[in-house]
């Protein structure tokens, strides 16, 4: 018995039986840099512009590369490197030629909770647990490509949010090993260092009791990977005639995978558990478009179950091969030009997002009334403010900045990046469109309105209704004091002030009324001016109460005596007779 199963384990494929040797040796070499630890100092070499295939802190003392999704990051999110392909190739690449195995075989983050889970207790399974797979492809989209390449600062440059605010592995070997060394880090610590450690801790009670969870659940290298994993050229392969359907291997996987249904799941990581469980030995590795990893000797019985085939059978599976060759040779060449086009498609979108190689040249635009966002957009980009409509309206759908354009006209410069453009439209004090216009003394309301009106800044009749409106009682309280307004034909009869001032062409109607009102208070109940029989400076409010009067009262007389006066000469007489 004994040598039977002396002779089964060598049957099992050289990786699968020597996987935590493989892993030790990768993760070593992946941290070589192993006297950094004791003086905390980090790794500065021309080694770290390359990425290591796992997930490994760049900030790790002994790291000998750079963590892909913390270099991915770096370039989606800043304006500096343009979108570089360097990093998003290098990730394709890895995916294709290897797929999941990285994270069965060269991912230390994988290895180290492999290592937890060693750990005697409870174990549980995760088979109920299977729609949280889906979890890190939303973090791989949210967190590490649409959050670092939206949210960007002033310059230009985005955070590297799932490094910053989620991946523990920068806690375990970035932020631990160089706070034990340096007390000026140790001091540093604040309430993110808190949060998380406290994400590790979780990662590392629950890697105890369950098998790989960050894996299965949270990591986005791993969603990457695993979008390629069917197409890479390291599969799995499944002998159908020896396989005896006893369900051995899918009891073995930790990683919910029935290899026989599907030899190929993206949650595969190729770690060899149904190769060493399988009593048939069905199962193993396969590289590249053809069978590689055949035995060098067939045994007597695959060499009888061979011959019993007929011409035909080795005909139809012969065609099946060539099939699967031709598709897969396929999907690698979509999946590569689907990352070229994408790709070009973001190099061109974020370069003209960030205005890069824009002029300064400043240009005249004109909004309309009620413009459409899609009109807008053609103003901008046959002016040459924007040069990709498409990204724009893009940018302006997820960042909800598709309403709120001002109309008027405006002076704008072509080197602004979108977010300014945008801002820069829905400012009101932009616009250059202004008018000046001049209220003389002796003005009724109407007179008022027909200069506006003229003058193109609001319709004479909107402007009649908003005199008599009582809209602006609780802003102005002085407009309460008006208490015979039904006898009155404009309510606001006398409390436009006459002088120049300054308005938008179509200007909203409330805006000046606003500005008159705000000039007739400001006049009124806060300018002081020397008058007769007063010791100092009074406003005209102080004028009225010391005659007893309100300020509607003085209002009224004063309108009253200049429709009576035929010149300046003329009020002082018949201002004597009303207050005799």
């Amino acid at each position: 018995m004994a040598k039977i199963k002396q002779r089964n384990k060598k049957k099992v494929h050289f990786f699968a039986r020597f996987r935590g040797w493989i892993q030790a040796v990768a993760t070593l070499l992946t941290n070589i840099h192993l006297p950094n630890f004791l003086n905390g100092s980090l790794n500065r070499g021309k080694e770290k512009y390359a990425c290591v295939p796992g997930l490994n802190c760049y900030s790790c003392p002994g790291a000998a590369g750079s963590c892909p999704i913390g270099a991915f990051q770096a370039v989606v999110g800043s304006s500096k490197f343009k979108f570089s392909y360097y990093v998003t190739g290098i990730l394709i690449l890895l995916g294709v030629l290897l797929g999941r195995f990285i994270c069965g075989f060269l991912c230390p983050f994988g290895w180290f909770q492999e290592l937890l889970h060693k750990i005697p207790s409870p174990k549980l399974s995760t088979q109920k647990l299977k729609p949280l797979r889906y979890l890190k492809y939303g973090i791989l989209l949210v967190m590490v490509i649409l959050l670092p390449m939206v949210v960007v600062n002033e310059l230009g440059m985005g955070d590297p949010f799932f490094c910053k605010y989620l991946c523990p592995q920068g806690v375990l070997e970035g932020a631990i090993p160089l706070s034990i060394t340096n007390e000026g880090i140790r001091t540093a610590l604040g309430t993110l260092f808190s949060w998380k450690a406290f994400v590790l801790l979780a990662v590392i009670l629950g890697s105890v009791f369950f098998y790989r969870p960050f894996c299965k659940w949270l990591c986005p290298l791993g969603a990457f990977y695993a979008l390629l994993n069917r197409v890479s050229l390291f599969q799995m392969k499944v002998d159908k005639d020896k396989c005896v359907s006893c369900g051995a291997c899918a009891k073995a996987c930790k990683m919910d995978v029935d290899v026989t249904r599907q030899p190929n799941h993206a949650e595969c990581i190729r770690c060899g558990m149904c190769m060493k469980s399988c009593p048939t030995h069905a199962i193993c590795y396969q590289y590249g478009f053809g069978d590689l990893s055949k035995a060098k000797e067939i045994s007597t019985e695959k060499k009888e179950l061979k011959k019993a085939k007929d011409a035909d059978k080795k005909r139809l599976k012969a065609k099946s091969r060539k099939n699967k060759r031709f598709f897969r040779v396929v999907w690698v060449i979509m999946a590569a030009l689907i990352s070229i086009l994408v790709g070009g498609y973001m190099v061109v979108g974020v370069n003209d997002m960030l205005a890069v190689g824009r002029s300064d040249e400043e240009v005249t635009i004109d909004i309309p009334s009620n413009a459409s966002f899609d009109y807008i957009s053609d103003i901008l980009y046959k002016n040459n403010i924007i040069n990709n409509k498409s990204f724009f309206n893009l940018y302006a759908t997820m960042t909800k900045s598709k309403s709120g354009f001002i109309k008027g006209t405006y002076d704008i410069k072509k080197n602004l990046d979108y977010q300014a453009i945008i801002s820069y439209l829905q400012t009101d004090t932009n616009r250059t469109d202004i008018v000046s216009v001049q209220f003389t003394e002796g003005m009724n309301v109407r007179e008022f309105s027909e200069v506006l009106e003229k003058n193109g800044v609001c319709s004479s009749a909107e402007f009649l209704n908003a005199c008599n409106s009582d809209n602006y009682d609780e802003e102005f309280t002085f407009l309460k004091e008006i208490t015979n307004k039904s006898e009155r034909y404009y309510k606001l009869e006398g409390y436009l002030f006459p002088d120049t001032y300054y308005f938008y062409k179509d200007e909203k109607v409330e805006n000046v009324m606003r500005k008159l009102l705000n000039n007739y208070e400001l006049k009124v109940y806060h300018t002081k001016s020397r008058v007769d029989g007063f010791d100092k400076r009074v406003t005209i409010e102080q004028r009225a109460k010391a005659a007893g009067m309100t300020v509607d009262e003085i209002i009224t007389l004063a309108s009253i005596i200049q429709a009576e006066a035929a010149d300046v000469d003329d009020m002082y007489l018949v201002s004597s007779v009303l207050l005799a």
